[in-house]
């Protein structure tokens, strides 16, 4: 693959169906030869207190904090879809409990993936995989003399894997 390129194959993708419906369907795309997270450096007691961090972070099975001018190790579940009609939040975390497998097994040491606030699954994946999250603000734009995009009132769905 050509240098700073950013392909997916039809591997990458998941979908999980169930009675011949599909319920959940993302990628697990890994984009660290081409967009990489650097650790600069670490301020004020972080900076000395990282190593107890990551002793306490490795004993409770959680992701440790990378070294100054370490690489952070992650990869993305984009493109995520779920069908939560049949109200089970254990399906979809299944699903993402084999997305983390497989991202393991690439020697990724996280996975990033953009959830609404307000998605009925968010409360569940933080208690069970220890997921941290990080709070953004998505507004909606359009070019000057035009209507701004009408939200239809379902809360929007971040795709971190693009930004």
């Amino acid at each position: 693959m050509p240098k700073g390129q950013s392909i997916m194959a039809l591997h990458d993708f998941w979908i999980m169906e169930q009675d011949g419906v599909p319920r959940f369907c993302a990628a697990l795309w890994d984009q660290r030869h081409c967009k990489q997270a650097v650790v600069r450096g670490y301020q004020g007691a972080l900076a000395w207190l990282r190593p107890l961090y990551n002793l306490w972070e490795r004993a409770a099975e959680r992701v440790p904090l990378p070294a100054a001018g370490a690489r952070v190790e992650h990869v993305f579940i984009a493109f995520a879809a779920f069908d939560l009609f049949d109200h089970q939040p254990e399906h979809m975390l299944g699903c993402i409990g084999e997305l983390l497998t497989q991202a393991a097994r690439m020697r990724a040491s996280s996975a990033v993936l953009g959830l609404s606030a307000q998605h009925p699954v968010l409360d569940a994946l933080q208690r069970r995989f220890h997921a941290r999250h990080y709070r953004t603000c998505i507004e909606t734009v359009c070019w000057p003399g035009e209507n701004a995009p009408a939200l239809d009132g379902r809360p929007p769905q971040p795709e971190a894997a693009l930004l």
